[in-house]
């Protein structure tokens, strides 16, 4: 049953959990803008820990500055350190929706709702 202070997050990609895990889900804040740049929250593109498993879903980003990123080169396995936080909920997972238009299309889409155990808005 989903309440009033569960949380929805959609998200760009694929993230299939079972229903009932705990999980973190870590949303960080990147300078966006030309003229006039701002630290902005990153919404649907968060860092998902699976605390029961340890799996960690995440972007390029998360884990290695962009201008390291070559095609194929390995990827760090650990979250890069510098990430500034803009929230962090912890909670167990109430639903999983995978959506994608078929095999061809690379368009895809994660809805997860979570019963939050703890929120920290972290971000000013």
């Amino acid at each position: 049953m989903m309440g009033a202070a569960d949380r929805t997050f959609v998200i760009g990609g694929v993230i299939a959990l079972p229903v009932g895990r705990r999980v973190e889900v870590t949303i960080f804040a990147r300078e966006e803008g030309v003229f006039s740049v701002a630290k902005v929250p990153q919404i649907d593109e968060p860092l998902v820990r699976d605390l029961e498993t340890g799996v960690v879903y995440g972007r390029s980003w998360h884990f290695q500055d962009e201008q390291a990123i070559r095609w194929n080169a390995p990827v760090a396995m650990s979250v890069r350190d510098d990430l500034e936080v803009a929230e962090r909920v912890v909670g167990r997972l109430l639903a999983c929706r995978v959506l994608s238009e078929g095999y061809s299309d690379p368009w895809q889409q994660t809805t997860l709702v979570v019963a939050p155990e703890a929120s920290t808005t972290e971000y000013r």
